[in-house]
């Protein structure tokens, strides 16, 4: 299954607006999920997830994310709540 996540509300043809793939790396804390999301100027709330171009959820972030101009976020999480919060498992 391939499932990405991008910030929410951002416009998907924005010229500063990229959707990060997951890259997985196995480390001695287990796997962990890798995405940078390139995000135009405002304020980011939420992560949406995708399987394939299929929307699955949105998760509220524990902090917004106020960019005054466009930029990035790296998103780091672990395999196991990754897939709890994309919704794939209980």
């Amino acid at each position: 299954m391939s499932i990405s996540w991008l910030a929410f509300g951002e416009p998907a043809n924005h010229i500063d607006y990229a959707r990060g793939d997951i890259l997985w790396e196995n480390t001695p804390d287990g796997t962990v999920g890798h995405a940078r999301i390139m995000l135009p100027a405002g304020l980011w709330s939420h992560l949406l997830f995708f399987n394939q171009e299929q929307f699955l959820r949105s998760n509220t972030i524990p902090h917004p994310v106020y960019f005054p101009r466009a930029g990035f976020m790296d998103v780091d999480v672990h395999a196991r709540d990754f897939l709890k919060l994309a919704g794939v498992i209980a």
